[in-house]
């Protein structure tokens, strides 16, 4: 996928997608695209966990469409904040990691907010005029948008779907 839908020249990107067929195959089907929010959340790791509940839950009609999103699991681009140094992005994961917070330990909290106000500054720092321009909630539209307008198109529909750039 372009990095930038209105500066292709910007280069590209890979973006994972993941399909779990619907299950009634003698009848019209429709896809349900699903991105698991964030930030951070692995899309195709949900579907993969809770693929049988999902289908359950929306019927058997619908096909299941997993995406990570810009910069997460199997999407590009590379967002770590520790670029070309694994040895600190380790020990920033064994030190600090994905920490649940304890909402009755006030203390904790709060030093759980300082910790991840300082990570989130520093990761700002590091993508202020990198990669991370091109992983913003609008990007992750356009790239719902592309793969919608390749499947109507596989699917025989064309000139459906049209772009528009509001500057955004």
């Amino acid at each position: 996928m372009p990095l930038d839908y209105s500066n292709e020249t910007a280069g590209t990107t890979d973006i994972a997608f993941l399909k779990r067929p619907a299950l009634n195959i003698t009848g019209d089907t429709q896809d349900i695209i699903l991105n698991g929010g964030g930030p951070g959340v692995e899309t195709i790791k949900l579907l993969l966990l809770a693929g049988d509940k999902l289908s359950s839950m929306f019927g058997p009609q619908y096909s299941l469409v997993a995406l990570d999103p810009r910069g997460v699991g199997n999407s590009g681009p590379d967002l770590s904040c520790f670029p070309k140094n694994p040895a600190g992005e380790a020990l920033w994961q064994a030190s600090v990691g994905e920490r649940v917070a304890d909402s009755t330990d006030d203390v904790g909290l709060r030093q759980l907010f300082a910790i991840q106000t300082a990570t989130g500054k520093w990761c700002s720092k590091v993508h202020r005029n990198g990669p991370g321009r091109y992983a913003t909630t609008h990007a992750i539209a356009e790239d719902i948008l592309h793969f919608t307008e390749l499947q109507a198109a596989a699917n025989g529909y064309v000139n459906l779907i049209s772009r528009v750039y509001d500057g955004c």
